[in-house]
């Protein structure tokens, strides 16, 4: 779904860079790949379905201005960590 989108391969390669050292192995290195997959299959797909509700539509787009502005601070956090850092 999200290989069509490449803002959102920038953004899980710029987390893998933060979060884990440069001189991992290979076999760790797809091993890191394939859980990611395996987690984003999962999140999407259990999202999608809580929100093929009504009810569960109607709170999240109540909500949505707040989600987006932690989700935004968190990735200027994360940002701000890979500047300061390399």
């Amino acid at each position: 779904m999200n290989l069509a989108n490449p803002k959102s391969i920038l953004f899980a390669a710029s987390v893998l860079i933060v979060i884990f050292p440069p001189d991992l192995a290979p076999a760790e290195k797809a091993l890191i790949v394939a859980n990611h997959l395996a987690v984003e299959l999962v999140v999407y797909t259990g999202f999608a379905a809580l929100l093929s509700t009504r009810l569960a539509r109607a709170g999240y787009l109540r909500l949505k201005p707040v989600i987006d502005r932690v989700a935004g601070a968190i990735l200027g956090a994360l940002g701000l960590r890979l500047l300061l850092d390399r």
